[in-house]
């Protein structure tokens, strides 16, 4: 597997990434935005992107991705539709661009890890400590 423009996982698990995106950022926004539109992501440094690209290696690990319930509650049991808002306002548009076999929005978890790592806040911090309780044990 090679690197695309931010980073990846190879079979072997391993985080891979692509040193020009880092360097070039104007070329890795208009590679997004040519794509898909006009995305936003979590984080765009190599913090952020190896904390996303560590969320995926968790999702490997656990049965099923259960991000979706755990931002319910660290929001306090919003509504679906309130709570899809607040999640593509405060953590990303990306976080929902591509949904698993369960419909559950696959980048979410990974999102959420960038942008807690890079810039976290209190909706990222509860997130994690339920995440620590629910999903890792």
């Amino acid at each position: 597997t090679t690197a695309n423009d931010f980073g990846e996982l190879n079979k072997k698990g391993r985080i891979m990434f692509n040193s020009y995106a880092l360097i070039d950022k104007e070329l890795t926004d208009l590679a997004i935005t040519g794509q898909e539109g006009l995305i936003t992501l979590a984080s765009e440094n190599l913090k952020g992107i190896s904390a996303h690209e560590f969320g995926h290696l968790l999702q490997m690990q656990m049965k099923r991705d259960c991000s979706l319930e755990i931002a319910q509650k660290a929001c306090y049991n919003i509504g679906d539709e309130d709570l899809m808002n607040l999640l593509r306002d405060k953590v990303s548009t990306y976080a929902f661009l591509y949904s698993d076999q369960y419909g559950n929005p696959s980048e979410l978890l990974p999102e959420i890890l960038g942008k807690h790592y890079t810039s976290p806040d209190s909706f990222t911090s509860e997130f994690i400590r339920l995440f620590r309780e629910e999903a890792l044990l």
